[in-house]
């Protein structure tokens, strides 16, 4: 029996270093280590994730350029500063979409996009749905008592 076990615990250790194997070249950056200026850059960039233009506030307060800081971006993370600073602005925009009853219409800016349009057309590419879709994905149904949850 404890041979069994032995060896069940040796197959799954080799079945994970399989698929962490098979896995690592969809990953980018697998097991990368974020510069510590990288890092502050995040930190600047999440306070003024709305505003027309945080990479250029962060690297003013960082004494970098833009350009250089977009290319530590593109080295850390894998993707580039616009990619990351969409990501970040969509989960926001997902969160608020899911807690509050805000209008995308205040969303979109409260985000950081000002033109709705471009707002759901960024969300609806990263997401697959809509603002409107999203939100009605994640809503309770009504016919589901209240004590049911």
């Amino acid at each position: 029996s404890s041979d069994n076990s032995f060896s069940g615990n040796i197959l799954k250790s080799y079945l994970i270093a399989l698929l962490l194997h098979i896995i690592k070249p969809y990953c980018k950056n697998y097991n990368a280590k974020i510069s510590p200026l990288t890092a502050k850059a995040v930190a600047i960039i999440n306070k003024h994730f709305a505003d027309s233009n945080p990479l250029t506030i962060a690297a003013k307060e960082l004494n970098y350029s833009p350009a250089s800081l977009s290319l530590l971006f593109q080295k850390d993370f894998g993707k580039t500063f616009k990619e990351y600073l969409q990501q970040y602005r969509i989960n926001h925009a997902r969160h608020l979409l899911e807690s509050t009853n805000m209008k995308v219409s205040a969303i979109s800016p409260a985000v950081g996009y000002q033109d709705q349009k471009f707002f759901t057309q960024i969300f609806k590419e990263i997401t697959g749905q809509t603002p409107a879709q999203y939100r009605k994905s994640q809503a309770i149904p009504s016919d589901i008592p209240i004590n049911a949850l």
